[in-house]
C-alpha cells in the first residue's frame, strides 16, 4: 500500500488548525469542571421526571437549583416536553455529581442540587439551550451570576422557550389534551 505523504501532512494540518480555532472559543457551560467543596455526592440517575427534576437510584427526588423548566407532567407549559427530553438525554440512567448549595430542601421535600454528568453542567446547560428559565432563590446563589449571565444569552438569540413561547410566558399551564404537535416541536394551543 502506497502512502500518499502529502495528504497526510494536509490532514495533519488541518487538525493542527482546528484544535487551535477551538481553544480561542470561550468555554461553555460544558466545559465547567465538575464541583470540588465538601458538599458533594455522586449518584445514578434512575428516572427523569421532568426538565428540572430527576429520581435517584436510591429513591430520592433531586430538583435543580437556579432553573426552572417548563412542566411536562400534570399540566403541560409551552416548551416543557422539550425540556423533559433534553434533560433525559444529559441525564438519564447517568452517573451525575450533585453539588448542594445552603438550603438543601425544598417545600416539597426534594434535595436541591446543582448537576454535572462528567464535566457538563446540567443546570448551565438547561439555561444556555432555552430549556428553562432562571429561577434563584436566596440563600442557594452559588452560580447566581452564571445561571443568570446564560438565560440572558438564550432570550438573546432567541434559543428554545425563548423563541417558541409567548414573551409574557409565565407558566401558563395546559391540561396535556390541549397540546398540538408541529414537525418536530410539541407546542402549547393558545
Amino acid at each position: 500500500m502506497k502512502i500518499n505523504y502529502r495528504l497526510l501532512g494536509l490532514s495533519f494540518l488541518i487538525a493542527i488548525v482546528i484544535g487551535f480555532l477551538g481553544s480561542l472559543l470561550p468555554q461553555s457551560p460544558l466545559t465547567l469542571s465538575a464541583p470540588r467543596p465538601p458538599h458533594r455526592y455522586q449518584a445514578r440517575v434512575s428516572f427523569v421526571i421532568d426538565g428540572d427534576t430527576i429520581i435517584l437510584d436510591n429513591g430520592q427526588h433531586i430538583r435543580y437549583l437556579g432553573i426552572d423548566a417548563p412542566e411536562d407532567t400534570h399540566y403541560h407549559d409551552c416548551f416543557g416536553h422539550q425540556a423533559t427530553l433534553a434533560n433525559r438525554r444529559l441525564v438519564d440512567h447517568q452517573l451525575v455529581t450533585l453539588q448542594f448549595d445552603r438550603q438543601k430542601y425544598d417545600h416539597y421535600g426534594r434535595l436541591l442540587a446543582y448537576v454535572w454528568v462528567g464535566s457538563v453542567f446540567v443546570n448551565a446547560y438547561l439555561a444556555r439551550q432555552g430549556y428553562a428559565r432562571l429561577e434563584l432563590i436566596p440563600p442557594n446563589l452559588t452560580y447566581a451570576s452564571e445561571l443568570t449571565r446564560l438565560t440572558q444569552e438564550a432570550q438573546k438569540y432567541h434559543r428554545g422557550l425563548w423563541h417558541y413561547c409567548p414573551t409574557n410566558y409565565q407558566h401558563h399551564h395546559r391540561p396535556l389534551k390541549d397540546r398540538a404537535v408541529f414537525p418536530s416541536k410539541t407546542m402549547t394551543v393558545h
